[in-house]
C-alpha cells in the first residue's frame, strides 16, 4: 500500500480561485463571456466542439470551472485519491472541451445523489460511476435548448427532469452491464449510459423530434493545444522521477498488467510509476496524431486527455497499441478514413479496449480495434449522441463478443510459439 494523498481544502479552493482569476484576466472579458454563454446554451449532443462554439478562452474557462468544481466536490465527499478518481476527474476535464459544462452536469449529479439517498448509501461508494455519469449530460442541454418551438419555461424544467432521471438510472444500469464485457471495456459507465441514451432517443423520436445537431469542429488552436499537452506530459514524467528516481522500475512492472477492470495503478504501483505512465501516454498520443496528420480539435483533445487519465486505471502503451493498430487497419476501408471526424476521434478512444490486447494478446487486440471502428457509427445511431462516451458504448459491445471468442479459442503469445518451434 502507498500513502494516501491529502491536500487541505483551503489550498484546493485557493488554487481553483487563483487559476480562474488568471484565466479571466488572460483575454477580453466580453468575448469570453459571450462564448461561455454560447457553450451553456448549446444542445451539446455529439459532435459539439466547444472551441468552435465559444472559442479558446471561453472553453478553457469552462474546463477550469468544471474540473475544479469536481475536485472540490470530491474533497467534500471525502473521496480518497485513487486511480479511478484520477481517471474520472481527467475525463471530466477532457469532455469539458466537448459536451460537458456546469449547467448540464449538475442535474445528472443531483439525480445520482437522489438514487444514493433512496438507497441509503453514500456517494463516495460510487466514485467512478458518479464521475463518469456526466457523460449523459447532453440530455439536459438538448431538452432545454435543442427542441424547436419549446418555450423555455417548459424546456428548462423538462431538461432538469431529464438530467435527474438519467442520473438516477445511471448507477442501476452500470451496476449490471459490466457482466457483459467482463471488465474488458474500461469505459464501463459509457457502455451503461448508451442504453439510457437509447431510451431518451426513442422517446424523443416517438414525438417526431429530430435528435441531431450539426457537427462543429475547430482546428484553429492546434498549435497551442499541442504544446499544452506536450508540456503537461513532460511535467508528469519529470514529477515521476522527482518523486522516485527509479520510477521506471515499477513502471516496467505496470506494463505487464493486462489492465482489465479494476486496475488501480496508483494503488498497485505507486504515484511515481502512475505519473510516468500518464506522461508516456501523452507523448504516444501526440506521436500518433503526428503520424496520421490529425489536427487537434475539442473532441481530439478530449480523446488525448481521456487516454492519459486512464493511464492511472488500466491503460498503458503495451496494451493500447494493438487496438490502435486494429483501428488503423480498419480505417483503410472506404468510408472509415482517419481524415473523417468519427474515425479520427476514435483513434485514441478505442483504447477503452486496451485490456483485450493486454490479456488475450496482439491478435485479439487488433481484432477488437478493427471491429470497433466499423461498429462505432451504428452505436452512435442507436444512442443519438446523448452518450458522450459513444466509444465506450461501442467498446462494450465489441468486448462482449471478442472476449468470449478469445476465452474459447485462446492464442498463445508469440514467445510461446517461438519456444515450441525451437523445442521441435
Amino acid at each position: 500500500m502507498f500513502p494516501e494523498i491529502k491536500i487541505p481544502f483551503k489550498l484546493l479552493a485557493g488554487t481553483a480561485f487563483g487559476g480562474l482569476v488568471i484565466l479571466l484576466l488572460a483575454g477580453s472579458f466580453m468575448p469570453m463571456w459571450n462564448g461561455l454563454v454560447s457553450i451553456y446554451l448549446h444542445p451539446s449532443l455529439l459532435i459539439t466542439d466547444y472551441l468552435a462554439i465559444g472559442g479558446l478562452h471561453a472553453t478553457l474557462v469552462n474546463v477550469w470551472l468544471v474540473t475544479w468544481s469536481t475536485i472540490l466536490l470530491l474533497h467534500q465527499l471525502k473521496v480518497k485519491f485513487s486511480g479511478v478518481a484520477f481517471a474520472g476527474v481527467i475525463t471530466i476535464l477532457a469532455f469539458s472541451f466537448f459536451g460537458k459544462n456546469l449547467f448540464n452536469i449538475i442535474p445528472v449529479w443531483l439525480g445520482f445523489y437522489l438514487y444514493a439517498k433512496l438507497k441509503g448509501t453514500r456517494l463516495n461508494q460510487y466514485t467512478g460511476t458518479f464521475l463518469f455519469s456526466t457523460g449523459i449530460a447532453p440530455v439536459t442541454s438538448f431538452i432545454m435548448f435543442g427542441i424547436p418551438g419549446l418555450a423555455l419555461w417548459v424546456a428548462v424544467p423538462l431538461g432538469i427532469l431529464g438530467g435527474l432521471i438519467a442520473g438516477c438510472l445511471t448507477p442501476m444500469v452500470v451496476s449490471i452491464v459490466g457482466k457483459f464485457h467482463q471488465g474488458y471495456n474500461l469505459y464501463n459507465t459509457g457502455f451503461g449510459l448508451g442504453f439510457i441514451a437509447m431510451i431518451f432517443t426513442a422517446v424523443l423520436k416517438a414525438f417526431q423530434i429530430n435528435v441531431s445537431v450539426p457537427t462543429t469542429l475547430s482546428f484553429a488552436f492546434h498549435d497551442i493545444l499541442f504544446w499544452l499537452i506536450a508540456i503537461i506530459s513532460i511535467s508528469l514524467i519529470g514529477s515521476a522521477f522527482f518523486i522516485h528516481r527509479q520510477a521506471y522500475k515499477p513502471w516496467l512492472r505496470l506494463l505487464q498488467n493486462p489492465g482489465n477492470l479494476p486496475s488501480d495503478f496508483y494503488k498497485d504501483y505507486g504515484l511515481a510509476a502512475t505519473l510516468l505512465n500518464v506522461g508516456s501516454i501523452g507523448f504516444l498520443s501526440l506521436i500518433l496524431l503526428i503520424i496520421y496528420n490529425i489536427p487537434l480539435s475539442g473532441p481530439i483533445v478530449a480523446s488525448v486527455f481521456t487516454f492519459m487519465g486512464f493511464g492511472a486505471y488500466g491503460k498503458h502503451i503495451r496494451n493500447s497499441l494493438p487496438v490502435v493498430i486494429g483501428l488503423v487497419l480498419a480505417s483503410s476501408i472506404q468510408g472509415f478514413s482517419l481524415t473523417l471526424p468519427g474515425p479520427s476521434i476514435a483513434l485514441l478512444f478505442v483504447t477503452a479496449l486496451a485490456p483485450v490486447g493486454g490479456k488475450f494478446g496482439i491478435f485479439y487486440g487488433v481484432l477488437a480495434g478493427f471491429v470497433h471502428l466499423l461498429l462505432a457509427p451504428q452505436a452512435f445511431a442507436l444512442q443519438g449522441g446523448f452518450d458522450l462516451y459513444n466509444n465506450g458504448f461501442t467498446a462494450g459491445l465489441v468486448a462482449g463478443v471478442i472476449v468470449v471468442i478469445a476465452q474459447q479459442f485462446p492464442i498463445p503469445p508469440i514467445n510461446q510459439w517461438f519456444k515450441k518451434t525451437v523445442k521441435h
